[in-house]
């Protein structure tokens, strides 16, 4: 996969049940982003407080933008440009398909069906990359950025679209942890993904037990 390109894609979110009021695609190519896109999308209801402290999106801005229905086929066009999806990039992507399956349906669901997903998050929780890294929050996008030398751009963190095309510059700097075969790679980070949340389970249980 070192030579196909990374659609890398993200969401911003206003409340627990992930409607959207930001979409963002990046086209990441050997760590090169080559074209971005960023829209804001009206999501209907008010954006709560703790989501607007994280990406700062605000009722106000949103309050003219498109509903997420009238969106889909600009949206689905920028991200099947160019040729359509080698693999698909999230830093975070298993929680922006879950709200972009249910929320956009088949639109998105049929075009990445048949393709790898690659999850950097996932890698950073490998035992032999970011388990070790010291401080709070250190498996946060930015931070995981900063500790691979990679900088950022804080006035555009959490922006859908700079943060879409973190993902996958970030994930050009992880390669050397998965497989180069793509769909290798992508069984591996399913197979990683589940161990994880086995492992936190079995972690918060134990937490509980103690607290009792």
């Amino acid at each position: 996969w070192y030579n196909m390109t990374l659609t890398c894609v993200d969401v911003e979110t206003i409340d627990k049940r992930g409607r959207i009021c930001q979409l963002g695609v990046a086209k990441v190519f050997k760590g090169e982003v080559i074209q971005t896109w960023q829209r804001l999308v009206n999501p209907g209801f008010p954006i709560r407080d703790e989501a607007r402290l994280i990406h700062g999106i605000s009722d106000e801005m949103v309050k003219d933008a498109p509903r997420l229905i009238d969106i889909i086929p600009e949206f689905m066009s920028e991200l099947t440009a160019g040729g359509g999806i080698d693999i698909l990039c999230g830093y975070n992507l298993n929680y922006d398909i879950t709200h972009l399956n249910f929320q956009l349906g088949n639109f998105f669901r049929d075009p990445i069906r048949n393709v790898p997903k690659f999850v950097p998050l996932v890698i950073v929780g490998m035992g032999n990359v970011g388990s070790g890294w010291a401080g709070k929050g250190r498996h946060k996008q930015t931070n995981v950025a900063r500790h691979l030398g990679l900088p950022v751009d804080e006035s555009k963190a959490h922006g859908a679209g700079y943060d879409a095309a973190l993902a996958g510059r970030i994930m050009w700097h992880l390669r050397e942890y998965v497989p180069s075969d793509p769909w290798v790679a992508n069984n591996l980070l399913i197979k990683t993904k589940i161990k994880q949340d086995l492992d936190f389970d079995a972690w918060l249980r134990r937490k509980e037990a103690k607290d009792r």
